[in-house]
């Protein structure tokens, strides 16, 4: 974990992230890393800590796809599915259209949803 650990300080300390908070555990669940590297923030110089919350934003997708991918390996949904027929919650949802002064605006979507 010691190279883990430098790459992330040398990541913070030439600014290609302000910081991260990394936590890993074994396959028991036994936590047995916990590290946190660099600013919580490019703005407020305030230091990451182990409770820091980050958003995620795009991060979740990667767990989204894979969980979607094994469904569509089972059978159990299609790549062209309309996904508002097996999360019906889904169908009135907005999507993001662009990010204006730091908020998302959102509006209303005009296809279907799917995997593709």
């Amino acid at each position: 974990m010691e190279a883990f650990s430098k790459l992330l300080e040398a990541a913070c300390t030439e600014g290609k992230i302000p910081g991260a908070v990394v936590a890993a555990a074994n396959t028991s669940g036994s936590l047995n890393y916990a590290e946190a590297y660099g600013e919580r923030s490019l703005e407020d110089g305030k230091a990451c800590e182990l409770d820091t919350i980050m958003a995620l934003f795009s991060v979740t997708k990667l767990v989204t796809t894979i969980a979607a991918l094994q469904l569509v390996e089972k059978g159990k949904i299609g790549l062209d599915d309309e996904l508002a027929e097996v999360v019906p919650e889904l169908a009135s949802l907005p999507v993001l259209h662009e990010m204006k002064d730091g908020q998302g605006v959102l509006k209303k979507r005009v296809q279907a949803m799917t995997l593709r």
